[in-house]
Parts: C-alpha cells; sequence; structure tokens
C-alpha cells in the first residue's frame, strides 16, 4: 500500500519526479504512475486501484495539470480525479 497517490500532467514529470524522491527520503511511499503500472495493464483500472490503495492523495496543481483534459471522457483530468478521490473516500467512511 502506498501513503500517497501522486497526480500530475506529464509536462510536470521533472517536479513530481524529485517529488517522489523526496517522499522517499523520508520514508514515504508514493504511487506514480510511471512506476506503478506494468506496460501491459488497463492504465484507467490501475490509476483507480492506485488511488483507493493510497492513504492520501496528492495533486500537482500547475497550469498543464489545470488545462489537461483526459482523452477517453473529455473532462478535465484534475476534475476526474478529485471526484474519483471523493468516492473513493465516501465509501470507505461506510
Amino acid at each position: 500500500m502506498s501513503d500517497v497517490f501522486i497526480s500530475y500532467s506529464s509536462p510536470d514529470i521533472d517536479f513530481v519526479r524529485y517529488l517522489f524522491d523526496q517522499l522517499t527520503a523520508r520514508d514515504r511511499q508514493p504511487w506514480a504512475d510511471w512506476q506503478d503500472i506494468p506496460p501491459t495493464a488497463d492504465w484507467l483500472a490501475e490509476i483507480y486501484r492506485g488511488i483507493e490503495a493510497a492513504d492520501s492523495f496528492l495533486f500537482i496543481i500547475s497550469p498543464d495539470s489545470v488545462a489537461f483534459v483526459c482523452p477517453f471522457n473529455r473532462l478535465p483530468c484534475w476534475l476526474l480525479s478529485q471526484i474519483t478521490a471523493s468516492l473513493t473516500n465516501y465509501f470507505r467512511s461506510r
């Protein structure tokens, strides 16, 4: 299980890798898609599993992350991530 799921936009990868390393150095277990999704896996299903398994959800806010639209449903990805995290937390508390 991971401590924190990191949601980000691809152009922010350098900062996110730095953040990932900093969290790891502080005995945290961050979840990142470049490390935790096998190449042949269903990407979206793995993202949802990563969110559900994490104790915390960290959304990296940048101009790119706010503007990015998910190709499979045309929703802003930050909105989809927030909705998923909120629903996950709701069902966990029941």
